[in-house]
């Protein structure tokens, strides 16, 4: 993997992690920090974290719904920090291996 993806991931996830850490409800935290996660593509992962993604995103979607925001909306309040806390482990990983490229 490139650095551009690998500095691209972490842009994306510094900007879920950021949105998580305002105030308001987990639900609310959770919908504004999965906007920049949608944008990404499965092929901008290293193979050995893209089940880590996909798992969030199975997470916070619901079947059949359109808008993952109805999928959040249909989480309990602990589904919610669960994924939240996933969110936040799989950027400590991106952040590792982005800081590793410039050491």
């Amino acid at each position: 993997m490139s650095r551009i993806h690998y500095s691209y991931l972490w842009e994306k996830f510094y900007s879920a992690v950021s949105d998580l850490a305002i105030n308001g409800n987990i639900k609310d935290r959770l919908s504004t920090a999965y906007f920049p996660l949608s944008l990404l593509r499965t092929d901008d992962f290293p193979k050995d974290l893209l089940n880590d993604f996909k798992e969030i995103i199975d997470k916070s979607t619901a079947k059949g719904e359109y808008y993952y925001t109805e999928g959040i909306k249909r989480l309990t309040e602990e589904e919610a920090e669960e994924i939240a806390k996933e969110i936040v482990s799989l950027f400590s990983e991106i952040a590792q291996r982005y800081g590793k490229e410039y050491t």
